[in-house]
């Protein structure tokens, strides 16, 4: 048996739960910052088309 020892690989159930906490936490932060610029690139097309809509009548 001397010599047959495999070195184990891999991640551990700890390093996996950490990266998924990581994860949620950055995508807590980022995903209301990207619906605010959405709303607002939305916003703000709505206010310089909604003149051009009036004169087109």
């Amino acid at each position: 048996m001397k010599g047959k020892y495999k070195t184990k690989r891999g991640f551990t159930l700890i390093e996996i739960l950490v990266v998924i906490v990581v994860l949620g936490v950055l995508s807590g932060i980022a995903v209301p910052k990207l619906i605010g610029y959405t709303e607002k690139t939305t916003r703000h097309t709505v206010t310089s088309v909604a003149p051009t809509m009036n004169t087109n009548c």
